[in-house]
Parts: structure tokens; sequence; C-alpha cells
């Protein structure tokens, strides 16, 4: 009769352990899971990234900004030289006296 109980005893602890492996494996997997998407996630934003950096960094779109940024800066030093237009009164009329 004790083996028996003895036996009862050790196949539920051993039915317990069992079974706290297995949910410590379901939780393991299911951070693990968590973690990949979380990893894709960061991956794919990475992705954007370089994307955007390489579109930026080609030579064709340097020579584009750089083509475009003189062509600002000689438009500036145009505007800069350019004589001020002054309005000037006619027939020695004043813009009080109108």
């Amino acid at each position: 009769m004790l083996k028996i109980l003895v036996s009862l005893v050790s196949l539920f602890l051993v039915a317990v352990l069992v079974l706290s492996l297995r949910q410590e494996r379901m939780d393991l997997t299911s951070q693990s899971a968590k973690l990949f998407i979380k990893i894709n996630q960061r991956r794919h934003l990475l992705w954007g990234q370089q994307i955007k950096i390489s579109a930026g960094t080609n030579p064709i779109a340097i020579s584009k900004k750089l083509k475009a940024r003189a062509a600002a800066e000689a438009a500036q030093r145009a505007a800069a030289t350019m004589p001020a237009l002054i309005a000037v009164p006619v027939n020695g009329a004043t813009a009080g006296n109108q």
C-alpha cells in the first residue's frame, strides 16, 4: 500500500513538473515571437532609412541638388547687384500733396 501511495505522489509531482515545463516553454515561445515581430519592425524601419539615404546620396540626386543650389545662389547674387527701383514723384508732387 505504501509503495502505491509513493508511486502516486511521485507520479503527481512528475505531472506537475511536466506541466510547469510546458507552461514555461509556451511563455518563452510567446516572448520569442514578440521579439521576432519587434526585430522585423526595426528591420523594415532600417530598410526605409537606408532607401532614403541612398536616394539622397546617389550621384544623379547630388548633381541635381548642386545645380539647384548654384542656380539659387546665382539668383541671389543677381538680385543683390540689381539697383533698387525707386518711385520718383512726377511734376513735383509728393506723397503728402496728392
